[in-house]
């Protein structure tokens, strides 16, 4: 079955795109809306994708797009959204509206790397990919996705080193309300910059934290590598690896590993390296 998409949630999205619209008229900058229709039939001859008691269907999609890009010296922002009404000519009681949607604000707070972001996608997914992964607007069976994310980022890149950190607040709704879930999660990554010439470094370290219902989950993953430039194209390395998964909420992953060893980093090309180890 389609699925609707709730004045509810559209509010939301506009609210959060006003917002957006205006934190960044304050600074000067260039602002493009480009905005455009789509007109698409389909024809199926099995359009639930079933193997017995196959229908066909020509299913067809009016849509609105969006697309705005806003780019200044301290912020930029982007919007796309897509508004379909398909319409099924086997049952027009499934008749309905798909949208999607997806923003990205970024603001820098501070000159030497630090910024805010915000970050909203709406998309249709599966409702059952186990059971069909196939699924799309002309077959159906889809079931709307939120994601929301803000925070604050810190990054230095110049010739001695590189730093990456990440921390912010994530939150994913379904309208099955199957995969939910809301919580924290904090991403460091370094590395040597261009300039090392005798030990070369690459580490990263990621933690969460969520909940869902009274349910919650804590992962926490890490991995440094540091070895010696030796002035070929082969240069050993050390590296620790440690991952801790535990809580109620599966998320796929095990429960603990941690390991150590050594291993051999093979510069292929300036800009391409391969690393194998044990």
């Amino acid at each position: 079955m389609a699925t609707t998409v709730t004045g509810t949630v559209l509010n939301k999205s506009l609210i959060a795109i006003a917002i957006s619209s205006l934190a960044i008229n304050s600074i000067a900058g260039e602002f493009s809306l480009t905005p455009s229709l789509k007109v698409e039939g389909t024809y199926t001859d099995n359009v639930e994708l079933t193997e017995q008691n196959k229908k066909d269907s020509f299913v067809t999609q009016l849509g609105v797009l969006l697309d705005a890009q806003y780019n200044s010296q301290y912020a930029n922002f982007s919007l796309k959204s897509d508004s379909t009404y398909a319409s099924y000519s086997h049952d027009h009681e499934i008749d309905d509206d798909f949208n999607s949607l997806q923003s990205n604000l970024n603001v820098m707070l501070w000159p030497n790397g630090i910024s805010f972001y915000a970050q909203a996608n709406i998309d249709n997914r599966s409702r059952n990919s186990a059971r069909n992964s196939l699924a799309d607007i002309v077959s159906g069976d889809l079931v709307r996705v939120n994601t929301y994310a803000t925070g604050l980022s810190y990054i230095i890149v110049n010739s001695d080193f590189e730093l990456d950190i990440n921390s912010g607040y994530q939150k994913i709704s379904s309208e099955d309300n199957l995969g939910e879930n809301e919580g924290i999660q904090h991403i460091i990554s370094t590395r040597n910059g261009r300039n090392a010439r005798n030990i070369y470094w690459d580490a990263n370290a990621n933690y969460q934290d969520r909940e869902n219902r009274g349910q919650d989950a804590k992962y926490f993953q890490a991995e440094v590598k540091v070895g010696w430039i030796s002035g070929f194209n082969f240069n050993p390395f050390i590296r620790y690896y440690d991952e801790n998964n535990e809580g109620d909420i599966n998320q796929g992953r095990s429960l603990e590993s941690n390991s150590y060893g050594i291993g051999l980093r093979w510069l292929a090309t300036p800009r391409l390296y391969i690393d194998l180890s044990y």
